[in-house]
């Protein structure tokens, strides 16, 4: 029983360590990385990861991926000021996206009408949607 214990916490230990290092394309890195700079990143309320090493972006707050691909992104209240960057576009398996509760102005960038796979997207009340 000792050892059957012991291989199943191994097994979670190694599960869960590749999961959070998970590597995922150079191109979501780069629009994770554009989003954190473009919106003060520096002064979010949690930022907690935000431009770590390659392989970590999955454990950044936030951040959520499966298979290698960032699938949601939920910045809710964390402060993020300017426009939303057109990088999130390149999020190409994004399926949520939290943006509200933020001090960010303008409109919701055309960009996201290719991400057909997109089921929720939430802004708040200073954005509207419109050309970039």
């Amino acid at each position: 029983m000792y050892r059957l214990t012991l291989c199943l916490c191994y097994f979670f230990i190694a599960y869960h360590s590749s999961y959070a290092h998970a590597e995922i394309s150079e191109e979501e890195r780069e629009a994770l990385i554009a989003t954190y700079t473009l919106t003060n990143g520096s002064n979010w309320t949690s930022n907690e990861g935000w431009l770590g090493e390659a392989g970590t972006e999955c454990s950044w707050s936030g951040v959520s991926c499966v298979d290698n691909h960032v699938i949601g992104l939920n910045l809710e209240n964390k402060g993020l000021t300017g426009k939303i960057p057109k990088a999130l576009g390149f999020l190409s398996h994004l399926k949520e996206l939290n943006l509200s509760s933020n001090m960010l102005k303008g409109t919701i960038p055309s960009i996201f009408e290719r991400n057909s796979g997109l089921d929720s997207l939430l802004g708040g009340s200073a954005l509207e949607e419109g050309p970039d």
